[in-house]
């Protein structure tokens, strides 16, 4: 027989109410170890929740209002509140500068864009992706040209989705394919040399069309020129009947950056080098390019073969209007075929060189210049590039300035430059300017007949800035630098340069960096290294007297950034030294900036009354630290238009971030 048994346990509700205990207890217990971890972690939680409500509430405010973001909110990180007295530090440089932590966990809300496609009075009714790709370069070269010469198109694009097809249009002449050249898909640069065909004497745009691999598409325009018969113009051959000279052709091809030597090595007169084109051409200037010393060259002679009979079209020179730039050389109109050039040497034993020497075509009658004023960039708080096109001289150099100001009728206007040709661009780097301010600006073009206007268009200067900001001005006490305002004008492709003379000191002149006065302790500049140059020298104004606060190697072509001990500064200078004393080449300075915190900065501070109650019922606020003059919270607009928001007072080494 046998006997039943009786198993005993628990049952399903008792077993669930156990792991329930348990979990709390061990909730307990590790509030218990580590309580200050378990309430940041809290708090963190909290703040994804307040960026992602404030995100939120922009997105559905620029839904509403036909994609158009609350006003204030730019490129420059600012704080969500009003605080009188300042905008937090926590959000200060670190995100100025836009260097977010790596290798942090980021909290994340997935991102998106919208392009919104409407007219005025029009109700929104599509909305599509924005392509994520980026055109970081386009050029057209040479920029003139005509029948029979190679076009050029260049683009260099950068697309996390690859590139599928890049075409042009040539100006409705034909659609042509451009093939990458260089780096990848993602990542590249895109080539096509074009036969030029089928032109006349007028401008063209060239369409660039890029498509992703996921069919998105975006088109950037290239301007060139088919000009009328005038403009700049190489010689066809060249002679040098006394072997004086060496690599002749390179003083004739149009390349600044090679050059002919002359060899002759004793004083007074050398002998000339000769230049001619292939047909007798009207003409009414000529302009040359030479590397001229005045400590050891007498003068320099120009003459011009005019109906068979040399005639002297200069004979002097300063080092000031010869070293190393254009120097144009006017005669009485007439049909040329050739000119020579020879130098006067007051000391033996050098050797000098010749970059470049063209002609000027014009035509016997001149006519009114015409042009267009291009759009500005690189707009700052206090400056901005403005950009003009000459599409026709009139048949011969023009000199060109624009006319600014805050009123459509200007008030300020920019120095007249001259020596301008048709299907030539020109710029100017505008300074002083007040932050947020529309600017009308217009381009101006005259020649002998008239002045022409450009045509007005306008600009908007950011808010006042925080983070990296430029200079507002420079200085050259020993006159040894050229192109100033392009170290300060946020194109590292520009650059401020100075000769370096065979047998000069090795160290370059300072060029003086000037701002109002700020508290900072960091400077960064961008500049020329390598085979010729070695070491950078930068000093600051700080608290009323120059401090050295770096002097070392830097990378060539990148950011160098400099930290000292902070104070009130107001000027910076920097200086390179030369590898080689006996080389002769540029130093290259092409940015300098210095860094502004949004610490104790009021116009860092951004209030959004748009948004309240609609939106959101009212501003979120740090959990810790936050009030209403000051939340803690940052917004600002980022690349391909992203609204990023952040968290300033993050706990346990976290980023805080999202972004639509």
């Amino acid at each position: 027989m046998y006997r039943l048994g009786c198993k005993t346990g628990f049952t399903l509700v008792q077993t669930l109410l156990s792991i329930s205990i348990a979990v709390a207890l061990a909730g307990i217990v590790l509030v218990a170890i580590n309580p200050a971890r378990q309430f940041s972690q809290a708090r963190n939680a909290a703040r994804r929740s307040d960026v992602n409500t404030i995100l939120n509430a922009i997105s559905q405010y620029m839904i509403d209002n036909r994609g158009q973001a609350p006003t204030g909110i730019d490129e420059v990180v600012r704080m969500v509140g009003t605080a009188t007295s300042g905008c937090s530090i926590a959000c200060g440089i670190q995100l100025a500068q836009g260097n977010v932590l790596q290798n942090q966990s980021l909290a994340h809300a997935s991102w998106w864009e919208r392009s919104f496609v409407a007219h005025a009075a029009e109700p929104i009714t599509s909305s599509t992706e924005r392509t994520a790709t980026k055109v970081l370069n386009a050029t057209a070269y040479p920029a003139k040209v005509l029948p029979g010469d190679t076009l050029t198109l260049t683009v260099t694009l950068e697309d996390p989705k690859g590139i599928a097809l890049v075409t042009a249009d040539m100006g409705g002449i034909e659609t042509v394919s451009l093939h990458r050249i260089q780096g990848t898909d993602t990542h590249g640069t895109w080539e096509v040399a074009w036969g030029v065909h089928g032109t006349e004497e007028r401008k063209y745009v060239s369409t660039v069309t890029v498509m992703n691999r996921q069919g998105e598409r975006v088109t950037v325009d290239i301007p060139w020129v088919d000009p009328p018969p005038s403009g700049w113009i190489s010689p066809t051959a060249h002679t040098d009947p006394n072997n004086q000279w060496n690599n002749e052709v390179n003083a004739r091809d149009g390349d600044i950056t090679t050059y002919s030597s002359n060899v002759y090595g004793g004083t007074g007169y050398g002998q000339y080098i000769y230049f001619s084109i292939a047909t007798s051409t009207y003409m009414d200037r000529l302009r040359i390019n030479t590397d001229y010393l005045d400590a050891h060259i007498a003068n320099v002679e120009v003459d011009v073969l005019i109906n068979n009979v040399w005639t002297n079209v200069y004979a002097t020179g300063s080092e000031a209007m010869w070293n190393n730039k254009y120097v144009v050389v006017p005669f009485t109109p007439s049909y040329v075929t050739s000119a020579r050039f020879r130098y006067n040497y007051a000391v033996g034993g050098f050797i000098y060189w010749m970059y470049e020497f063209q002609f000027y075509e014009t035509t016997s009658t001149y006519s009114a210049p015409t042009c267009a004023t291009q759009a500005a960039d690189f707009i700052q708080d206090v400056a901005a590039t403005v950009h003009g096109t000459i599409t026709s001289d009139g048949g011969e150099l023009s000199e060109v300035r624009f006319l600014y100001g805050t009123t459509p009728s200007y008030g300020s206007s920019t120095a007249w430059v001259p020596g301008i040709a048709t299907g030539e661009n020109f710029e100017s780097f505008l300074t002083n300017l007040s932050p947020q301010t529309t600017y009308y600006f217009e381009a101006q073009v005259r020649n002998s007949v008239t002045t022409t206007n450009c045509g007005q268009l306008t600009f908007t200067t950011k808010p006042p800035a925080v983070g990296w900001i430029s200079p507002s001005g420079t200085s050259d006490p020993d006159t040894a630098w050229e192109f100033e305002s392009s170290a300060t004008d946020l194109n590292p492709a520009t650059y401020a340069r100075s000769y370096h003379a065979i047998n000069a000191p090795v160290w370059s002149s300072f060029l003086y960096l000037t701002f109002t006065a700020l508290e900072t302790n960091k400077v960064r500049f961008y500049g020329r290294a390598g085979s010729e140059v070695d070491l950078a020298d930068v000093d600051v104004y700080r608290d009323g007297e120059w401090v050295n606060v770096f002097e070392g190697t830097f990378p060539n072509q990148a950011w160098q950034e400099v930290s000292f001990t902070a104070g009130n500064v107001s000027q910076a200078r920097v200086r390179f030294r030369a590898i080689n004393q006996g080389a002769g080449f540029f130093f290259h300075l092409n940015e300098f900036q210095f860094q502004k915190s949004s610490e104790e900065s009021a116009e860092a501070c951004l209030d959004l009354p748009m948004l309240e109650p609609l939106y959101y019922a009212s501003k979120p606020e740090d959990p810790l630290n936050g009030t209403g003059l000051r939340t803690y919270y940052a917004v600002r607009k980022t690349g391909n238009n992203r609204i990023n928001v952040y968290a300033c007072t993050p706990e346990l080494g976290e980023v805080i971030e999202v972004w639509r």
